[in-house]
């Protein structure tokens, strides 16, 4: 495994998507720490689902919100040293493109809307140097 500056946390037990996370995240190389559900901190809110995910101590949330972050790409970039921000470009069939950037858990922060793929190209190398 990798070592790597981030600080993730699995709270659950051994139920079959406790044990796929373990596996995504073994797979990606991302150390982590597993602990019992009733752990987890009274400020993320009443426990709905296991497992529940944190990264340096926020909330991700379940092992579709830690699947849906390795598909985008967050996972590899948590390996990288504290890579915070990053930036996205999706195509909208006969609507052009968003560039969006977004946090080290891959939520939305901005996001803009371009006409061609040049422009998107531009706004992408603007947000990535700034």
């Amino acid at each position: 495994m990798t070592t790597v500056a981030h600080d993730v946390i699995i709270y659950g037990s051994a139920c079959p998507a406790c044990t796929q996370a373990k596996a995504v995240l073994d797979h990606h190389g991302i150390d982590y720490q597993s602990r019992p559900i009733n752990e987890l901190p009274r400020r993320h809110g009443r426990v709905r689902s296991m497992p529940q995910i944190t990264i340096d101590g926020e909330l991700l949330g379940g092992i579709n919100q830690l699947l849906k972050l390795a598909r985008s790409g967050g996972l590899q970039r948590l390996t990288e040293p504290r890579g915070e921000s990053w930036v996205r470009v999706r195509h909208r069939l006969g609507r052009g493109y968003h560039v969006q950037q977004l946090d080290l858990l891959g939520r939305i922060q901005t996001q803009q809307r371009v006409a061609t793929r040049a422009q998107a190209e531009a706004t992408r190398n603007r947000l990535t140097t700034s």
